[in-house]
């Protein structure tokens, strides 16, 4: 079996995809049926650092695309089942900015990808229309040092944590799928799953909106 990446979406980190180590989570069943699975963690999430190769702490879209997920790319490629292979390819889960990180790597990389899948990928139709407005307009004002702001995603998790049903009615249907969800395990991803938000990867969406 050809190995799979699973990439996050955008303001998460590994447990998007790799829930705490759960055996029934998509990496590791897919691992149990053989596959060699990989979780990545973009640039400046989780335990990713931020730091580019000039030591300034600034991460984007570009950066992504340019460095970071041709080298995973790569790596996975050349490592176990991806290297047996005369044409090695890989299968790309991606959720949401995930996904559309998958179709212009795969855009750009056909021959290494034997798949995409796209959880909640398109974002046009991820969002409301008054809201994809807004993320068109923003893009005006998010210029120079602007750029380099975190929007403190994890801070407003942290309202969540302490008001459980308060995060099912934000984020039911977006972010996860409630009966799924335990408050207990909704806390937990509230806790360690959310990380906070680039700036400059907000004004490449809004760009690409």
């Amino acid at each position: 079996p050809k190995p799979v990446l699973c990439v996050h979406g955008l303001g998460a980190n590994r447990h998007n995809f790799d829930v705490f180590g759960d055996p029934g989570a998509l990496p590791r069943r897919l691992a149990a049926l053989g596959h060699d699975s990989y979780v990545v963690e973009l640039r400046g999430m989780g335990k990713s650092s931020i730091k580019n190769s000039s030591g300034a702490k600034h991460s984007s879209v570009d950066h992504y695309l340019n460095y970071d997920l041709p080298a995973v790319v790569n790596y996975i490629l050349q490592s176990g089942a991806g290297r047996a292979e005369q044409q090695p390819q890989l299968h790309w889960v991606g959720h949401s900015l995930g996904a559309i990180l998958g179709y212009i790597y795969g855009g750009s990389h056909p021959q290494q990808l034997a798949s995409l899948t796209s959880v909640a990928g398109p974002l046009p139709a991820a969002v409301p229309l008054f809201a994809r407005d807004f993320l068109i307009l923003l893009r005006h004002f998010i210029r120079g040092g602007l750029k380099h702001y975190l929007l403190p995603n994890r801070h407003g998790a942290q309202a969540f944590k302490r008001l459980p049903k308060l995060a099912r009615l934000a984020y039911d249907g977006m972010l996860f799928h409630g009966e799924n969800l335990s408050d207990e395990l909704l806390v937990k991803v509230a806790d360690e799953c959310l990380e906070n938000v680039s700036l400059g990867v907000i004004r490449r969406l809004a760009e690409w909106t």
